[in-house]
């Protein structure tokens, strides 16, 4: 994963099309800082990204998610989403209680199907409130 690649995801491509509000407002809000992919939900609304796989991926071959974000916050209790995959393929996901604390997280997974270099890997985040979330990096490892 390279962070200034991730690009915003066609509406058609998008694997949580009953996540997706009518109206997405994400032509700003994200960024590239500190080489990590970072997503401000107060100014995008709802963030699907997606960019070529550097790597050709196997089931069973190591994946670890580097990511942080900072305190969660909402008017009220909510959920946060965070998911990352291929096609139609969610990977790995995570759903955070909003409000929450800041954390920094590694997670380690099997990949749980085979991707092939250059197969767009996406990266879903959405949530109620202002909030920013940072992906690090995503890194394969063969077995």
């Amino acid at each position: 994963m390279t962070a200034d690649a991730w690009q915003p995801q066609a509406q058609t491509d998008d694997p949580f099309p009953d996540h997706r509000p009518d109206v997405v407002d994400c032509d700003v809000g994200w960024e590239v800082e500190f080489e990590a992919l970072e997503v401000n939900t107060d100014r995008c609304t709802y963030g699907a990204f997606a960019q070529p796989a550097l790597t050709a991926v196997s089931p069973g071959d190591a994946v670890i998610v580097d990511l942080w974000y900072d305190d969660l916050w909402a008017p009220e209790e909510a959920e946060a989403h965070l998911a990352l995959g291929t096609g139609d393929e969610a990977w790995w996901e995570l759903r955070l209680a909003v409000p929450g604390p800041a954390d920094v997280l590694r997670i380690e997974f099997d990949a749980p199907v085979a991707a092939d270099e250059g197969e767009p890997m996406w990266w879903h985040v959405h949530n109620h409130g202002s909030n920013s979330y940072r992906l690090q990096s995503v890194t394969v490892v063969s077995r």
